[in-house]
């Protein structure tokens, strides 16, 4: 709004001067039979002149003070598109800082999963008819729940910044996870334990690349 009130009042006085100066010398040309607008070999050029170097001049001025408020209001320009854009560099990089930690939370969150069905699995094996199944896994179990809550908020917190595809296929372990029922592999070992065992693995080495390519773009 400053460059604009400047560049007007630059212009009024440049539109007034320029208005002022033919009529200024029409006045002295009348009095000798002169013409402003009809060049006459016998006349001044007084006001031709004056009026010629006197547009010239404001006209440079004119130039020179639009210049400089072009120069100042593209400074404020840049320095405003820096300040965003170092905004949004904190931004990423507290992202990314999040998304960092929130893979740590998960792949610590996988290593005790496979601890607690490591231990169900050994222990399930080696369990007999009468045995109370539910007695001898409880301690694992509990861990695993409480793994397996944890590994859903950890994964949550970082799904902005993973690839969504290896965000759901997490998802569906820990779901899957959750709905299996230990107890029922009495005698067998812990359900589907290989394929979990494989799969949390697979993740882990996903998540370990994931990690490497934030650091890489930070």
């Amino acid at each position: 709004m400053r460059a604009i009130a400047w560049g007007g009042l630059a212009f009024t006085i440049f539109l007034a001067t320029t208005l002022i100066g033919p009529a200024a010398s029409q006045e002295e040309d009348a009095s000798t039979g002169c013409s402003f607008t009809y060049f006459d070999p016998n006349c001044s050029p007084s006001g031709w002149i004056s009026f010629i170097l006197g547009d010239i001049l404001l006209a440079g001025l004119l130039a020179l003070l639009l210049y400089y408020l072009q120069r100042k209001h593209n400074a404020k320009i840049d320095d405003t598109t820096r300040k965003i854009e170092e905004i949004l560099q904190r931004g990423n990089q507290s992202r990314n800082r999040r998304v960092i930690f929130a893979c740590q939370s998960l792949k610590d969150g996988f290593g005790v999963i496979l601890v607690s069905i490591g231990l169900m699995n050994m222990k399930l094996k080696a369990a007999k008819a009468g045995d109370d199944v539910s007695a001898l896994i409880f301690e694992q179990k509990e861990t695993m729940g409480r793994a397996i809550s944890n590994s859903h908020d950890a994964v949550g917190k970082a799904t902005e910044g993973l690839d969504p595809m290896l965000v759901e296929n997490i998802y569906r372990l820990l779901t899957r996870l959750d709905s299996i029922q230990p107890d029922t592999g009495a005698g067998t070992g812990f359900p589907e334990y290989d394929y979990i065992k494989d799969t949390i693995r697979g993740f882990t080495d996903s998540l370990n690349a994931e990690v490497e390519r934030i650091k890489e773009h930070q």
